[in-house]
């Protein structure tokens, strides 16, 4: 006879964005999802305090999962970089990478979690 058990909670991959700078340091957002959207819009998935006058109302940037990886795609006209250079096209993402939105904008250091699990 079986025996009654909860639910387990599946583990699955997911990305951690972690802020390094600006007035959302510290703060982190965790996404299990094929994509997330990044900036001060209020449609953006992880939505930025308005800082700079730079951001106007953009969504910066998508990090976007495929069969190849993780990658980054920037939306909107500001300059983005990843470890100081400057986005071109849509590179790939790895753990540990430093995502600058704008030039003058915070940074953000993007995770990969192997054994991501929601709380109960």
């Amino acid at each position: 006879m079986a025996k009654d058990t909860e639910p387990a909670h599946t583990p699955q991959a997911a990305i951690e964005l972690r802020f390094l700078s600006g007035c959302s340091r510290g703060q982190c957002y965790y996404a299990t999802c094929d994509g997330i959207s990044v900036g001060d819009d209020p449609a953006c998935d992880v939505q930025i305090p308005t800082e700079n006058p730079d951001f106007n109302g953009l969504r910066h940037v998508r990090i976007r999962h495929s069969s190849t990886g993780w990658s980054l795609c920037n939306l909107g006209t500001s300059t983005v970089a990843v470890n100081h250079a400057i986005v071109v096209g849509e590179p790939r993402l790895k753990s540990g990478d430093v995502i600058r939105l704008s030039l003058s904008g915070p940074e953000l250091m993007f995770s990969i979690v192997a054994d991501f699990r929601y709380p109960p």
